[in-house]
C-alpha cells in the first residue's frame, strides 16, 4: 500500500494554462492576429504567447508549476504526442515546477537548438535569435539534448550555454536582468544569416528523419522482447526501462522535429514581413508518416506499453520508498490512513480546496500557505481555539456575518492606540490574561 501511495504521486495532469498576472502589454497570436490577455484568461495548445518592452506575465500550467514570462519573450504551449511542452521561441521564461517525487519529467522546454526535460522545480531558459540559449537551475535537475544529439545534466547551481550549432558547455549565470539583455542583443542577427540559418534547417531534417525512424524501429524490437520475455520468463524490469527510455528518445525527436518546423516558419514570417523573398518550403513528409509509424505502434501494443511503463513507475517508487529515513515513512504511513479514514464527502472537499488554492494568484497562494505554517505552530490549546472558533462564525447567521465584518473594518480604521486598548480589554473579558 504504501509503494501505491508514490505511484499515485508520480502520475501527471495535464490541461490548458492560465493567465496568473499581467504588467504591460501581453498577448497572444491567434489566427495571425494579436489580442491582448489579461488575468484569468485560459492559453491553449499552440498559442503563441508574447510580451512587449518592460512587460512581464505570470502562467499558471497545466501541472500547476508556475511560468513567468519576462519582457520582449515569445512561446507556444506545444502538445508534443503524449504530454505538453512549451517552445520558447526568443527571450528569457522562469519555470518555478511543482515538486516531482524523483525526479520524472512532467513537461519540457524547447528553444530552436534543444530539448530540456523538466525535473527541476527552479530553473530558467533564455533563447536567442541566432538559435543560442542559456539553461540555469536554482533548486532540482533538468535533463538538456540538442539537436546534435549532446546531451548535458544540469544541476541546482550550474549554467549551461547551448551554441547555434546546438554544443553545450558550462558558463557562469546571470546576475542581473540587464546582464540577459545584454547576451540578447550581442546574439541578435542579420537578414542574411537568418536566410543562411533557414537553409541549416532544412538540411537537418535528414538527420532527425534517420534517428526517428532508428528509434521508432528499436521500439518495435523492445516491445517484442517485452512480450517474449512475458511468456517465457526473464527480467521484465530491464527490458521495460529499455522501453522507456526509446519511447522517451523518440518523443525528443518528434520535439526536435517539431523545433525545426516552428522555428523555420517564424524565420520566414519574419522575413516576409520585412519584404525579403523567402524560397518555398521543401516537402518533407517525414514528420506525418512518423507520427503515422508511432501511432500504429501505440495503438498495437497500447497494453505492454502500459505494463511496461508501470513497472518503471513501481521501481522508481520502490527505490525513492527505500531511500526515505524511517520516521518519514511512519509520518507517510500515518497521513494516509488518515486520509483513507476520512468519510468520501470530505475528502472531495478538500481535494476541491486544494484545487481551489493552486488556481489562486501566486501571491495570495504564498500568504495562505505562510498563514498555515504559522498555525501549526502554535500551542494546541492556541490552535483549537482558532478552529472552534472558525466552526462558530460558519454557523453563525449571515445578517450576523456582515455585521461583525462591518464592525471589523471600523475597528481597523481606528488609531493604533485606540485599538490596542479595545483588544486589552477583550483579552481580559476572555480571561486569556
Amino acid at each position: 500500500m504504501k509503494i501505491a501511495i508514490f505511484v499515485l504521486f508520480l502520475s501527471s495532469l495535464a490541461g490548458s494554462s492560465e493567465v496568473l498576472k499581467v504588467k504591460g502589454e501581453v498577448f497572444r497570436v491567434k489566427d495571425g492576429k494579436r489580442e491582448m490577455l489579461s488575468e484569468g484568461a485560459q492559453v491553449e495548445t499552440n498559442e503563441m504567447v508574447c510580451t512587449g518592452e518592460n512587460s512581464y506575465a505570470f502562467l499558471l500550467l497545466f501541472d500547476g508549476s508556475e511560468l513567468e514570462i519576462k519582457q520582449s519573450t515569445c512561446i507556444t504551449l506545444e502538445e508534443t504526442e503524449e504530454r505538453p511542452s512549451i517552445f520558447l521561441f526568443l527571450g528569457r521564461i522562469i519555470n518555478r515546477a511543482s515538486k516531482i517525487l524523483g525526479g520524472v519529467e512532467k513537461y519540457e522546454v524547447h528553444t530552436m537548438t534543444a530539448v530540456a526535460g523538466v525535473r527541476g522545480t527552479a530553473f530558467s531558459a533564455t533563447a536567442s535569435e541566432d538559435g543560442g540559449g542559456v539553461f540555469e537551475v536554482d533548486e532540482g535537475e533538468i535533463e538538456i539534448e540538442s539537436d546534435e544529439g549532446t546531451s548535458y545534466s544540469v544541476k541546482e547551481g550550474e549554467s549551461v550555454e547551448i551554441s547555434e550549432e546546438g554544443g553545450i558547455s558550462r558558463r557562469k549565470p546571470f546576475h542581473s536582468e540587464e546582464e540577459w539583455m545584454e547576451y540578447l542583443k550581442k546574439r541578435r542577427i542579420s537578414d542574411k544569416k537568418l536566410m543562411e540559418f533557414l537553409r541549416k534547417l532544412q538540411n537537418k531534417r535528414e538527420t532527425i528523419k534517420e534517428k526517428l525512424n532508428e528509434g521508432l524501429e528499436n521500439l518495435k524490437r523492445y516491445i517484442d522482447d517485452f512480450e517474449k520475455i512475458s511468456k517465457e520468463g526473464g527480467d521484465l524490469e530491464k527490458i521495460s526501462f529499455l522501453i522507456e527510455m526509446e519511447r522517451r528518445r523518440v518523443r525528443r525527436n518528434f520535439a526536435i522535429m517539431n523545433i525545426n518546423f516552428n522555428t523555420s516558419s517564424r524565420i520566414r514570417e519574419r522575413l516576409s514581413n520585412r519584404g525579403i523573398k523567402v524560397p518555398e518550403e521543401i516537402p518533407f513528409k517525414v514528420l506525418e508518416e512518423a507520427r503515422e509509424k508511432f501511432r500504429r505502434i501505440r495503438e498495437d501494443k497500447i497494453e505492454v506499453l502500459r505494463k511496461a511503463r508501470g513497472i518503471v513507475k513501481l521501481s522508481i517508487a520502490k527505490k525513492i520508498w527505500n531511500s526515505l529515513p524511517d520516521e518519514v515513512k511512519e509520518r507517510i504511513r500515518k497521513n494516509y490512513r488518515r486520509w483513507k479514514e476520512i468519510p468520501p464527502e470530505k475528502r472531495a472537499l478538500i481535494i476541491e480546496n486544494w484545487k481551489r488554492l493552486r488556481n489562486m494568484p501566486p501571491e495570495k497562494r504564498r500568504e495562505i500557505i505562510k498563514n498555515y505554517k504559522r498555525f501549526r505552530k502554535l500551542p494546541e490549546p492556541e490552535r483549537r481555539r482558532i478552529i472552534e472558533g472558525y466552526e462558530r462564525w460558519k454557523n453563525l447567521p449571515p445578517e450576523k456575518k456582515r455585521k461583525i465584518i462591518e464592525n471589523y473594518k471600523k475597528f481597523n480604521n481606528l488609531p493604533p492606540e485606540k485599538r490596542k486598548e479595545i483588544l486589552k480589554k477583550f483579552k481580559r473579558r476572555e480571561g486569556r490574561w
